[in-house]
């Protein structure tokens, strides 16, 4: 989404609004007000789909730490069509323990707020089995499709914390 409108009318704008009196025109550079700024809003692109894979099991616990913690996920939940929040998502969480295996105490739920952020802690993912480190999460919210994507670590670097923002697409 793209917005424009008049630099000059824009340079008016906020003098009057800050109280400069006796500002006049001729004060500020001559801009033809054909010209226009174009100004970008976010861009929400969906957030690559990816497969659900074997480990899934569904019912994951409402937790928001698994394993030893100390590794934090955290993000935004937003809808690709209009970079709005979605609050109340759910997002599901499983991980390898730290012997490379899935068990129960490596999966959590989470929801996001009224701001649609989350929040998610475990221990910092392993490779197993030549592949790479990764987490997974399956995000769902009324009228959005689902969500399956996964977070590689190795590729983000080595900060305990990453920004993850998920962007879901309308739908149902």
């Amino acid at each position: 989404m793209r917005l424009s409108c008049s630099v000059l009318s824009i340079m008016l704008a906020i003098a009057g609004a800050l109280g400069f009196v006796g500002l006049s025109q001729s004060a500020i550079p001559a801009v033809p007000t054909s010209a226009p700024v174009v100004v970008d809003v976010i861009d929400c692109p969906p957030t690559p789909q990816d497969a659900l894979g074997p480990a899934y099991a569904p019912g994951a616990p409402e937790r928001s730490l698994v394993g030893t913690g100390g590794y934090v996920v955290r993000g935004v939940v937003r809808d690709s069509s209009a970079c709005q929040p979605v609050p109340g998502a759910q997002i599901e969480f499983w991980l390898v323990n730290e012997t490379g295996e899935y068990d129960d105490t490596h999966r959590g739920t989470v929801f996001t707020d009224g701001q649609g952020v989350y929040r998610f802690e475990s221990n910092r993912p392993i490779a197993y089995g030549g592949g790479a480190a990764h987490i997974h999460m399956r995000v769902t919210a009324p009228g959005f499709r689902e969500l399956v994507t996964l977070i590689l670590p190795d590729d983000i670097g080595t900060a305990n914390e990453v920004d993850v923002p998920l962007n879901l697409t309308p739908g149902p």
